[in-house]
């Protein structure tokens, strides 16, 4: 469907974030982030809320000093120019459009700010209603607009200017799902088709995945990981990376090698077997495994166990049809784990969990930070940031 970019090391860097840190007051938000986007590159920067992502985008646009490191487009250090010089525009999550204008004056702004002609701003924003499915919508207002129209708007309004660098600040989390669905598929063909540069702020896992070339996982103002949707999704780096990508069930297992291959310990019907990991040592090892990885059975009907896969026995604590799928909640000791089924398991039943060994991410036990260390599901924080959404490249207020 798109056409990625695996890799950005073999592109000259268009964005360079050379070892950044920046925090509020005493309190450090960015610590030492350091990343290369290439020209025409679109990546997503991914986390829970408070991961230091929004903060990232404000300093790249300009809106926030960074304490130390710098900020380069082409090589060039840009760090302390204003907003209006940096070559870029922001998109942000509330729209930030004015009442009194309508979609025509709201695409024109950045034009008349410029002092470009009156044709040539005709011109382009007659152009970009057309890009954007806003014909005939240029003498409405606002508030005679959709939710979909007005992020159209926008994103018009970025556009408009032809900026080099696109900045998303989670522009589709107020849509409804279908209109999501939509406008992410847009913005990522206008940026293919324009190529543009482009980083887009979201906590959205399956949104990053589809729209970006790139995902740079952020925790506690680091990297965690970046790399393709394919690598951060099949080779996660640590166990905070793996319960983000969706492999949120967590087993603390005991582990040991037999010859060129590791043991993991499960219920008496069987091991996982892996094979031999210079990270790994014997003892206990963190696993983690995405809920439609595992098979559930019935525990007095389950079939026998492949040979390496690990088994776990417990009870179905709960369950619920999300759709496609049955959901459950299994106990199994201290632990509990999320399984899918084609069918449902009655809550109290005794059920068996089944696990391919090559669908385990493994990680030492030490692996996990604070967010995911506990034995239930991981949750990520939401403390709210403050509202930065009065401010953009455009100018608005």
């Amino acid at each position: 469907m798109q056409n990625r970019t695996s890799s950005s090391a073999a592109l000259t860097p268009h964005i360079t974030l050379a070892h950044l840190h920046a925090g509020y007051g005493t309190t450090p938000v960015l610590n030492d982030i350091h990343l290369e986007i290439a020209q025409g590159e679109f990546v997503a920067l991914l986390g829970a809320s408070g991961c230091g992502k929004t903060t990232l985008l404000r300093t790249i646009a300009g809106f926030a000093a960074p304490d130390a490191g710098a900020v380069l487009v082409n090589g060039q250090d840009i760090t302390h120019y204003p907003p209006e010089k940096r070559g870029m525009a922001l998109v942000f999550q509330s729209y930030a459009l004015w009442p009194h204008m309508t979609v025509a004056q709201h695409i024109a702004y950045g034009l008349k700010l410029r002092r470009m002609p009156r044709a040539e701003i005709a011109r382009r924003v007659t152009q970009l209603e057309n890009m954007l499915g806003l014909t005939g919508l240029g003498e409405r207002k606002p508030a005679q607009l959709s939710g979909g129209q007005r992020q159209r708007v926008a994103l018009g309004r970025a556009l408009a200017i032809q900026p080099d660098i696109l900045l998303l600040d989670e522009p589709l989390s107020n849509l409804d799902t279908r209109i999501r669905l939509q406008l992410r598929d847009e913005i990522r063909v206008l940026q293919q088709r324009l190529g543009l540069t482009a980083i887009h702020v979201t906590h959205d896992r399956e949104e990053a995945m589809v729209m970006a070339d790139r995902i740079v996982i952020l925790h506690q103002g680091r990297v965690m990981q970046a790399g393709s949707p394919q690598q951060v999704y099949h080779h996660p780096a640590s166990a905070f990376v793996a319960a983000f990508m969706g492999a949120e069930n967590q087993l603390m297992l005991e582990a040991y090698y037999d010859g060129d291959r590791l043991t993991l310990r499960g219920d008496a019907q069987g091991a996982a077997l892996v094979p031999r990991n210079a990270t790994l040592q014997p003892g206990t090892v963190e696993a983690r495994f995405r809920a439609d990885a595992a098979q559930l059975y019935d525990a007095t009907q389950a079939p026998p166990a492949a040979p390496g896969m690990l088994v776990r026995q417990g009870t179905v604590l709960a369950q619920s049809y999300p759709g496609g799928h049955w959901l459950h909640t299994v106990v199994s000791g201290v632990w509990r784990m999320q399984v899918h089924a084609s069918a449902p398991y009655d809550v109290g039943q005794r059920v068996e969990v089944q696990i391919p060994a090559d669908a385990l991410f493994l990680f030492p036990a030490s692996d996990t930070p604070a967010p995911f260390a506990s034995t239930s599901l991981a949750c990520a924080s939401h403390d709210p940031l403050p509202d930065l959404t009065t401010q953009s490249c455009t100018g608005d207020h």
